[in-house]
């Protein structure tokens, strides 16, 4: 796969999350590295805050380009990580909540209720298709608090014969279908709400966010919200030369 990446003059990045990760990573000269901090939403691969990820990252990956990622959803965290020696970040909830983005309606207006990051939690209660996956998401999700009320009882297993056996509640429940009627998904799998779903139980689906969410609080088009990034960046670096 490398060779054929590199053949299609395709860039490559590899996230990591700690110091270890990036020593690795840089044996297969990637064109950059993605730094991932325990901040983020959906699939969480590390246990190290941004700042501590990075600092660690940075040691080691000498001319190799760093991208921060993790909680970052305004123009002054942007300015934070880049000031701080990242070549460029990730925001990722933010563009959730915005109009062109296809997450539910019901989704988007979940993240923008949020107060702050105590409305986030880390588990590992979706693991239906993805097993001891670590995630975050929006501590409203009634199938995390449904399994947090049962004690956090552990996820199916396969038997013999390939039949599901688990003891969550609601194991079985179908929180949505697709737009053809024919797809279905069940609570506690990792799938995101979307707006073509039907019959969409959104709250019982993926509702992934990071700790950034706080910080967002309107549904914005793709260009004001940049507009509005690109503001509260140069507001900043303004604030700091002074």
């Amino acid at each position: 796969m490398l060779k054929q990446l590199r053949n299609a003059e395709v860039r490559m990045g590899i996230q990591v999350s700690g110091g270890m990760g990036a020593k690795k990573a840089l044996e297969l000269k990637p064109d950059f590295l993605v730094v991932q901090g325990i901040e983020a939403g959906g699939h969480v691969q590390g246990n190290k805050s941004l700042s501590v990820a990075l600092e660690e990252v940075f040691e080691v990956a000498r001319d190799t380009p760093v991208v921060a990622a993790g909680g970052i959803a305004t123009g002054i965290d942007i300015c934070k990580y880049l000031k701080a020696g990242a070549a460029a970040v990730i925001l990722g909830t933010r563009f959730v909540a915005t109009k062109e983005s296809a997450a539910h309606p019901l989704y988007k207006e979940e993240i923008i209720k949020t107060k702050g990051a105590s409305d986030t939690v880390l588990t590992v209660c979706l693991t239906k298709a993805w097993p001891n996956a670590t995630h975050r998401l929006l501590r409203s999700n009634t199938t995390y608090r449904m399994w947090e009320s049962a004690g956090r009882p552990p996820g199916p297993v396969y038997v013999t014969n390939g039949t599901l056996l688990g003891n969550r509640p609601g194991e079985y429940d179908i929180v949505a279908l697709d737009k053809d009627g024919r797809t279905t998904w069940e609570r506690y799998i990792d799938v995101v709400p979307v707006e073509s779903m039907l019959q969409c139980d959104v709250n019982a689906l993926g509702t992934y966010a990071g700790q950034g969410v706080g910080s967002i609080n309107d549904i914005l088009s793709f260009a004001a919200l940049m507009n509005r990034l690109v503001k509260e960046y140069n507001d900043c670096l303004s604030n700091l030369c002074k």
